[in-house]
């Protein structure tokens, strides 16, 4: 397998455009109905997070705080007062600093912080508050401090809203678009126009031509993800949702790979995909109506995606949490590559 061949193909590919408005479409439709969520649920313009800190020293933590313009900052006078602020929600993460701060940073110690956490805060908003008190630690002892955020959470997680249960949906919609789709209609559509032919009569391999159009949907899924995330303020943990982003994207590349290969026009992919897709999007239903039996949504493939994103982006929950169904994405994927050697003895046939 060449990979210069495979980036030749991925070039032509590019500089053929695309292939059918349907996928211009699709992949628009995701970002205007972000626009559409964004004007009615006001998600663009969220006010800053608010920190509460008590115990800062002589408040040299405080001025670096305030500096970065990220978080707005309340003093606190006792640890009393950081439990108030946060259990009223006027502050939706309350932090403890040691007295001793700066003689901890100095000698280059472990910073141990005891932090109170609004359960109803965004999870944007506890990465935001974090990364600014580690930024500010930081410009105090450039070295770079080992930070331990002793976490206690005030309250139950809050409730759903409309736009972030519907997170999942879009970001699902703007990766299918992508690695699904595009894949599929760079397949369908050469085989309709007998280029694919063409590319084979070339020292371009079967396996060659299949990566090119996988490679190039996969990027443009992930790029997508990524839009979507930012604009609807879910970028939070940005190595675990790429890696999220990228499995997804192989994920959906395996499937357009299947459909690519196994119709021959443009009608019957599409007509298939009216089915498929309901099968594709079930699991968002029962992000719609949590006290529906969840075990039924683990049945289906593209849970493993779904809710992933939103206990990533609005929990703010790590690969400890998730992990276990990043694996059995993998497995998913593995799974449904196995067809494609198979199939792909078709083509050009």
């Amino acid at each position: 397998m060449s990979i210069s061949r495979i980036f030749s193909i991925i070039k032509r590919e590019i500089s053929l455009g695309p292939r059918s408005p349907i996928l211009l479409f699709a992949l628009a439709v995701p970002l205007i109905l972000t626009a559409v969520f964004q004007l009615i649920f006001g998600g663009l313009w969220q006010e800053k997070p608010v920190l509460a800190v008590y115990g800062v020293g002589d408040g040299i933590v405080v001025s670096e705080l305030e500096k970065n313009k990220a978080v707005d900052i309340i003093n606190a006078d006792s640890e009393d007062e950081i439990l108030n602020l946060v259990e009223v929600k006027e502050a939706d993460v309350g932090v403890i600093f040691p007295q001793d701060i700066e003689d901890i940073l100095k000698e280059g110690k472990e910073v141990v912080l005891k932090t109170y956490i609004d359960g109803e805060a965004y999870a944007k908003d506890r990465a935001v508050i974090a990364a600014s008190i580690v930024s500010a630690l930081r410009s105090i002892a450039p070295e770079g401090p080992e930070v331990d955020f002793e976490q206690t959470l005030l309250g139950e997680e809050r409730g759903l809203n409309i736009l972030e249960m519907m997170l999942p949906f879009l970001v699902l919609y703007g990766v299918l678009a992508g690695a699904f789709l595009g894949p599929a209609v760079l397949l369908v559509g050469a085989k309709e126009k007998k280029t694919i032919t063409a590319l084979l009569v070339t020292p371009s391999s079967k396996a060659e031509i299949l990566t090119a159009f996988g490679l190039l949907g996969g990027v443009l899924a992930v790029i997508m993800g990524i839009v979507i995330l930012l604009l609807n303020g879910g970028w939070t943990q940005p190595l675990l949702m790429i890696l999220l982003l990228i499995l997804s994207s192989m994920f959906m590349v395996d499937l357009g790979l299947i459909a690519g290969l196994a119709v021959n026009d443009m009608n019957a992919l599409f007509a298939n995909m009216k089915l498929f897709g309901i099968f594709l999007i079930a699991p968002q239903l029962f992000i719609f109506f949590p006290k529906w039996p969840q075990w039924i949504a683990k049945i289906f493939p593209t849970y493993y995606i779904m809710h992933p994103i939103l206990r990533i982006s609005i929990y703010g929950e790590g690969f400890a949490e998730i992990g276990w169904e990043l694996l059995v994405l993998l497995g998913f994927i593995i799974l449904f590559f196995i067809p494609i050697p198979l199939l792909a003895k078709r083509l050009g046939k």
